[in-house]
């Protein structure tokens, strides 16, 4: 397979990548957590719910820009990069293509519409010109979802760490150097200097990756590669733009309730919380990502197997004790923010026990996208978020962030049975091949 036989085993490759994320995962969720904290404390309550909102609309518009493009590329760069290097060439050069065209669109788009969203959205004419700021953000962390994708579609792990430490570090300093100076306006300045410098550092590894395998990204003869767009890119992308849309809908409906930025700082802080119920299931879910789908692509079917079974486990063991330890010390955790945000305690310990749902719901998602899937995924997003409105429209005006916190269960429920459901489908279409591989 092209000098694929020389790679180490399936135990290596596992091992080493969780070996390396875990490194600084660690750092990294720490310091999501202390920029948290930073801003909660430097801005207070009603202003930290407005960061938290600007921050919300901003990744909501990164997260519809980036259109499923980074998941493409990790899956199509682990599946062709020691079979096909000539079509790989192609597809990240189609990719590259589309995400610079819709990080430009989409940050053009804040500009003009940052006032109309203010005022109409939110409700709230002084957030213009952080919304306009916000844009910078958008631009490059759309870049930075198609640049994850293809470095973990190259297995490179301890890259990726170190790069996700130093912007980690990098976005620490920013926020509390510029909040303190600058209050709101430079806690939006400092997401989008965050995203350029982790920009710098992940172009600078991929020509370095690209130059270890031999691949050659090409803007020529892209549309022979269009395939990609319909059969992957597209279902990825309406999933994404469905889901993003329906989270940022939310959270501006909890904002516009009475003492509406309050209750969305309270779900913000207790939200924080949420990396650590996600920490050991997000270090095995993208490291087996790229491998599972090496694997399929290879008709490893029985390996692969193997793979998704252990990333179940070790998800639902992890997931479980880190969200009872936050529920049973949640008043203590939120005390950290302030002590008014102690009376969110309830909330955090919801959103642990969501957390949990969560990371089950994620690690059964990925079947579907080793498989390809991925339509799917749209039918299950589009239950998600029905059910994510539905409820949210019933509680978050008499609860605030308890209600939205209950909404999330509910939406997070459907959606791991219906991964059941298509999991299952998927077992009993390859069962042949297991039974001979």
């Amino acid at each position: 397979m092209n000098g694929s036989d020389n790679r180490p085993g399936i135990r290596t490759r596992l091992v080493s990548g969780i070996k390396w994320t875990a490194a600084v995962a660690f750092v990294v969720s720490a310091s999501h957590l202390a920029t948290s904290v930073i801003a909660a404390r430097l801005l207070g309550l009603e202003e930290f719910g407005e960061f938290s909102i600007i921050r919300s609309t901003a990744v909501m518009m990164s997260n519809v820009a980036a259109m499923g493009i980074g998941v493409a590329a990790t899956k199509h760069v682990a599946e062709l990069r020691n079979t096909n290097r000539e079509r790989l060439g192609r597809i990240l050069g189609l990719c590259s293509l589309i995400t610079i065209a819709t990080s430009g669109l989409f940050s053009l788009a804040l500009l003009l519409l940052a006032e109309a969203i203010a005022t109409s959205g939110f409700q709230s004419r002084q957030l213009t010109d952080p919304l306009r700021v916000s844009s910078l953000y958008i631009f490059f962390v759309t870049l930075n979802e198609y640049q994850n994708g293809v470095l973990a579609g190259f297995e490179s792990f301890a890259k990726l760490a170190r790069i996700n430490a130093i912007q980690a570090v990098g976005s620490l300093l920013l926020i509390s150097t510029l909040a303190w100076l600058w209050g709101l306006p430079g806690a939006a300045w400092a997401l989008g200097l965050s995203g350029i410098l982790n920009w710098l550092l992940n172009r600078r590894e991929i020509r370095k990756q690209l130059s270890i395998h031999k691949i050659a990204a090409t803007y020529r003869g892209v549309l022979q590669e269009r395939a990609v767009l319909t059969d992957f890119a597209l279902p990825v992308a309406f999933s994404g733009i469905i889901g993003a849309v329906t989270v940022w809908a939310c959270n501006a409906f909890l904002v516009r309730q009475p003492q509406g930025m309050a209750q969305m700082a309270i779900f913000t802080a207790a939200g924080s919380f949420r990396s650590i119920v996600m920490f050991v299931p997000g270090l095995v879910i993208r490291v087996a990502t790229p491998v599972l789908c090496n694997l399929v692509g290879e008709k490893e079917y029985s390996a692969s197997s193997r793979v998704f079974r252990v990333n179940v486990l070790i998800s639902a063991v992890t997931s479980s004790c880190a969200a009872g330890a936050i529920i049973l010390v949640s008043p203590e955790l939120l005390a950290v923010f302030g002590k008014r945000f102690v009376v969110g305690a309830e909330v955090a310990g919801l959103v642990a026990v969501v957390s949990i749902v969560e990371v089950m719901a994620n690690t059964l998602y990925q079947p579907l996208l080793a498989y390809g899937q991925i339509w799917w995924q749209v039918r299950v997003i589009i239950c998600w978020s029905l059910t994510l409105t539905t409820i949210t429209w019933l509680t978050a005006g008499e609860y605030g962030a308890l209600g939205l916190a209950a909404a999330y269960l509910a939406a997070h429920l459907v959606s791991l049975g219906l991964y059941l459901f298509v999991g299952y489908r998927i077992k009993k279409s390859v069962a042949p091949e297991l039974a001979h591989s």
